[in-house]
């Protein structure tokens, strides 16, 4: 059985150290704010020490609302043996919601098409299942679109930081889980 693995800490450091710059977060400030030197978050940064959960919270109060979220999805996904995708790295790791647009809806079609392949599959019993292909395509589609919407999330933070996409969130969340047999 397949289970998966979760862990107290994550290795933040492919965007640590950029999200304290344009934060305005220094070394020693962050140290304080842990409760660290500044030697270990000089490691934090360069990926020779991790990020503890419970240092999370108080870390996530001092970057900047994009910086905040960039953070959260990639914690999440090294957290969680990457189920969760993180930010998608280099150029589009900071770009605005305009930007990412396109790219997203690249990704969407991509997916549609890979579950409209692997339909048949996805509707019978796994067990009679022999190809699994198909399923397996569909999952890397999933997962494409689910890596590029991290990073189009986060720009909306960055880009209007006056909305409160949380809360948002949190509402959507709820009202999604209220009628999950029909879309809304």
């Amino acid at each position: 059985m397949n289970t998966i693995k979760i862990s107290d800490q994550a290795d933040v450091s492919r965007v640590l150290a950029d999200a304290m710059e344009r934060s305005h977060l220094t070394t020693v400030k962050a140290g304080k704010v842990l409760g660290y030197d500044q030697s270990s978050i000089s490691k934090m940064k360069s990926g020779n020490m991790k990020l503890k959960i419970e240092d999370f919270p108080r870390l996530m109060k001092e970057l900047k609302p994009g910086e905040a979220a960039l953070l959260s999805f990639n914690f999440a996904s090294e957290i969680t043996g990457h189920i969760i995708p993180s930010t998608v790295s280099g150029e589009l790791i900071r770009v605005d919601p305009y930007d990412l647009t396109g790219r997203v809806e690249d990704e969407i079609k991509q997916m549609i098409i890979a579950f409209n392949d692997a339909a048949d599959e996805l509707r019978s019993m796994p067990s009679v299942v022999t190809d699994r292909r198909d399923v397996v395509e569909a999952f890397k589609q999933a997962y494409d679109v689910f890596k590029f919407l991290t990073n189009f999330f986060a720009s909306l933070y960055s880009t209007y930081p006056d909305e409160n996409w949380q809360e948002m969130a949190y509402k959507r969340d709820r009202q999604v889980n209220k009628f999950p047999q029909r879309a809304i």
